[in-house]
């Protein structure tokens, strides 16, 4: 059976779908497009981080205060985290100053909330086209490098829930037996699952 089921192949996707690999733990990703890469593909692939002292107050305006403080103050270390990730997958960042003027957007994208014009932005380097695409395919060439199983063309059919209240989906043409899915953000708490064994 498999152990993490990630619906969705884009940079969320593909980065959930390593860091469970990582931990040791069997991963199908199910992408009901044709092919992964999200909104990365057309995107400007800017990457950003918030300063520590305002990360927490900056995260929670930007979700409009309907976030629990344990996943803004989880996504604040990730961001504090995310350079030396990307590195770790074999690709490297640049920083990218915004021109002051509009980009289509301006810069910083939120100039009156916390942390302002505070924001550090990044980018990755290399590749070619637009820099979102740079980032897809580093993350992209992780995945397969580990041999994660990417199924496009396939949603999610069902959430299903066990004995015990263990959560799962049901990938197009499978059982109803369900899947763990272990940790998963579901009706606004965290579930976990202790490993078993």
């Amino acid at each position: 059976m498999t152990d993490v089921v990630i619906a969705g192949y884009g940079p969320a996707g593909a980065a959930a779908a390593i860091a469970a690999h990582d931990a040791g733990r069997s991963v199908l990703i199910l992408e009901s497009a044709e092919r992964g890469g999200g909104n990365a593909r057309y995107s400007g692939g800017f990457l950003f981080d918030v300063p520590g002292d305002a990360a927490i107050a900056h995260l929670d305006t930007l979700c409009f205060g309907r976030t629990d403080r344990r996943v803004l103050e989880a996504y604040a270390a990730g961001l504090h985290e995310l350079d030396g990730w990307l590195r770790s997958l074999g690709g490297t960042t640049a920083p990218f100053e915004p021109p002051p003027a509009r980009l289509p957007a301006p810069f910083p994208s939120w100039p009156h909330l916390p942390a302002g014009s505070r924001i550090r932005y990044r980018t990755v380097a290399g590749g070619t086209g637009r820099r979102g695409e740079a980032l897809w395919d580093l993350l992209d060439a992780a995945v397969r490098a580990r041999g994660i199983e990417v199924r496009c063309q396939s949603a999610a059919e069902h959430l299903t829930f066990g004995p015990g209240g263990d959560r799962g989906v049901v990938p197009p043409g499978a059982s109803r037996a369900p899947t763990d899915l272990s940790p998963v953000w579901w009706r606004g708490e965290f579930v976990r699952r202790p490993p078993a064994g």
